[in-house]
C-alpha cells in the first residue's frame, strides 16, 4: 500500500498546473472550468463562465456537472473534459 506521500506524488503526476492568463487563451471547448473556492472567498470576484462547486463537495457534484444520471456515464464524459480547478 502507497503512504499517503507516495500517492500525492504520483498524482501530481498527471496535474498540469498552467496560469489563469493561459486558461483564459487556450479554453477549448471540452474545458470544463470549476471554480473550488468557497462562497465567502467567492467575494472578491467570480471566474466568468466557471462553475461554482467548494472543494469540500466537488466529487459529490459530479454527475450534475456532466448534467447525467447515472456514474458510469459520468465517468465516461469526464475522460472527454480537461478539467480546470
Amino acid at each position: 500500500m502507497q503512504t499517503f506521500q507516495q500517492y500525492v506524488s504520483n498524482t501530481k503526476r498527471n496535474i498540469n498546473e498552467i496560469s489563469p492568463e493561459t486558461i483564459h487563451h487556450q479554453r477549448a471547448k471540452n474545458t470544463v472550468l470549476i471554480d473550488v473556492r468557497e462562497s465567502n472567498e467567492l467575494q472578491s470576484g467570480k471566474i466568468p463562465g466557471a462553475i461554482c462547486i467548494s472543494r469540500g463537495i466537488l466529487e459529490s457534484q459530479l454527475l450534475s456537472i456532466a448534467n447525467l444520471n447515472d456514474p458510469e456515464s459520468c465517468l465516461k464524459w469526464l475522460e472527454q473534459q480537461t478539467i480546470v480547478l
